[in-house]
């Protein structure tokens, strides 16, 4: 599939129904935008509530928007149903959010790093107060006797010297990091289409399947991702930009910037999440017959040396072929009245 026909794909798909895609990506940004605000309240709590509540809400969302061809209809009932969908063991853990977390935490680490050591020698050159501020807020931090306050007063001494310091150097390699774990998130949600297209495919088959499919392509899919979401990154960055400056000069807090941050970034990607979702399922839709083909090459593959090392039981037999049979025939396919209902099936 080239790129037009990518893009005239992606475009069928949200003019099916462009209502109900408005009401459902905006709903489900709103949302976001409104549980990652709590790190405005709790500092830091977006590590428990991104991958708890955040990740659930996309996920709902992308089944629903699945369910749309379908002509379902989308209710309060359907989105928890989708909602509590995430948690079960057949879709749970499909974003990979701990591993794509500590990929993002790796490549934060070193942009700060190297920022810094940059940053640090031309604010010591423009101003020699920087190095006397620094060694202050290292006495306060090594002293272990301080208060939040403290640290903010620390960091707001000599015209903001510090904050102006940290800002440079944390704000844009967070944000770095913030825009690869977002991506990584993105392509992983394709296993949500897939898993979907063979319900009896535990997390782990589906991620093998992608990662054998995608040797080779990732650069591939990259431009074709990009072709289709590249608005998306747009207005997170225009969000996150002017939503630090506000948490800058309204609170003169490093929390406060990354928060108002997070929180901008959420709010104007919203606005492209109606897009967004029908754009990755005609992505999904390109590779589709690729992750045919390796699921059963990766499924015949597994059977041949299964059988030759150990005698299978039925049951376990019986689950790989059903597998293998699944890509001749999908569960979902739309003259399964059933699934048309019911992601879960039966």
């Amino acid at each position: 599939m080239s790129k037009s026909k990518l893009k005239q794909q992606a475009s069928e798909y949200y003019r099916h129904s462009p209502v109900s895609c408005w009401i459902l990506g905006l709903t489900s940004g709103v949302l976001v935008a409104a549980i990652i605000a709590l790190d405005l309240l709790v500092p830091c709590i977006s590590f428990l509530t991104i991958p708890f509540l955040v990740a659930p809400i996309l996920f709902s969302a992308q089944v629903q928007h699945v369910m749309l061809k379908t002509e379902a209809t989308i209710t309060v009932t359907s989105s928890l149903r989708t909602f509590g969908l995430y948690y079960k063991r057949d879709f749970f853990g499909t974003f990979s959010i701990i591993f794509n977390f500590f990929k993002s935490l790796v490549v934060f680490l070193v942009l700060e790093t190297a920022i810094s050591m940059v940053a640090s020698t031309i604010f010591v050159i423009l101003n020699p107060q920087f190095e006397a501020s620094i060694n202050s807020l290292y006495q306060l931090l090594y002293s272990y006797e301080f208060t939040y306050e403290d640290i903010i007063n620390q960091l707001n001494a000599n015209n903001y010297l510090i904050l102006k310091f940290l800002s440079i150097c944390i704000i844009p390699s967070i944000f770095i990091a913030l825009i690869f774990f977002i991506y990584n998130l993105s392509r992983y949600s394709l296993m949500v289409y897939y898993k979907m297209h063979l319900r009896r495919t535990d997390s782990r088959f589906a991620k093998l399947v992608y990662q054998f499919a995608m040797r080779g392509r990732r650069i591939e899919m990259l431009r074709n991702y990009l072709s289709l979401q590249w608005p998306l990154y747009l207005l997170l960055v225009i969000g996150f930009a002017g939503g630090s400056v506000f948490g800058y000069f309204f609170y003169y807090d490093i929390l406060k910037m990354i928060g108002f941050g997070l929180v901008g970034g959420a709010l104007l990607g919203a606005f492209f999440l109606p897009f967004y979702f029908s754009n990755m399922q005609a992505l999904y839709d390109m590779y589709a017959g690729l992750y045919d083909a390796v699921t059963k090459e990766v499924t015949t593959s597994l059977i041949g040396r299964l059988q030759s090392d150990i005698d299978l039981s039925e049951q376990e037999k019986e689950r790989l072929e059903e597998t293998l049979s699944d890509v001749d025939g999908p569960l979902n396919d739309e003259g399964d009245d059933d699934n048309k209902k019911d992601p879960e099936g039966s």
